[in-house]
């Protein structure tokens, strides 16, 4: 797939497959914001999470950790 690298977060992973895929925090909340500051998506991780998000710029916050992040 197009997307296929992984950023180390902490004790977590963020890999972008079409989407954002976040492992390794589970029971802690996941806020997705876009680049202009919406809330684009929010969820209590499971450990092993995947959302789709149209291509484009994003910033993923896990614990106290911030990311930005290009879905194409």
């Amino acid at each position: 797939m197009k997307n296929q690298r992984s950023a180390p977060t902490g004790k977590a992973n963020v890999e972008l497959r079409g989407g954002v895929a976040v492992t390794g925090h589970q029971g802690e909340r996941i806020y997705v914001y876009t680049v202009d500051g919406r809330l684009a998506a929010s969820w209590l991780s499971e450990g092993n999470d995947l959302r789709h998000f149209a291509p484009g710029m994003y910033l993923v916050k896990v614990g106290s950790q911030t990311m930005k992040v290009a879905v194409k």
